[in-house]
């Protein structure tokens, strides 16, 4: 905590003062919390979340992944955010050419910071073309 001290002093008072507390900490929030999308099979999904800080307080933020089968990358890795300040982060998300029209893959962003940490879930569904060949039956 820090405590501020203002002094004020109005036309024929004496001096009196107002001690005001401001609680100092970490915080940050990471958006959107969970999205969908779709791309075709050998194509990539790129998401874009934005951490916003809520503490006062200068914070170095740690991204990494789980729960994911399909290759994801993610940019910036890490970042230094300061109070109040924001910043996108981009996330991509590749489908292989192994994947199957409408499987998808979740992926689970993990933000840590000083004693806080924050999630976002990105959910890519795989999408291609279908052929349909015309049966044809002889007599």
């Amino acid at each position: 905590m820090i405590p501020c001290a203002s002094v004020r002093r109005e036309p024929g008072q004496s001096a009196w003062s107002d001690l005001t507390t401001i609680a100092t900490g970490y915080g940050f929030a990471l958006s959107p919390v969970s999205a969908t999308k779709t791309a075709l099979i050998g194509q990539a999904a790129t998401y874009t979340l934005y951490l916003t800080s809520t503490g006062n307080l200068t914070d170095a933020i740690a991204f990494d992944l789980s729960q994911n089968t399909w290759p994801v990358s993610i940019t910036p890795i890490t970042l230094t955010l300061a109070a109040h300040q924001h910043a996108a982060v981009q996330v991509l998300v590749s489908v292989p050419l192994t994947a199957a029209i409408d499987v998808s893959d979740i992926v689970r962003i993990n933000a840590q910071g000083t004693g806080v940490a924050a999630f976002s879930e990105l959910t890519t569904a795989a999408a291609g073309w279908r052929y349909l060949f015309p049966i044809f039956i002889e007599p």
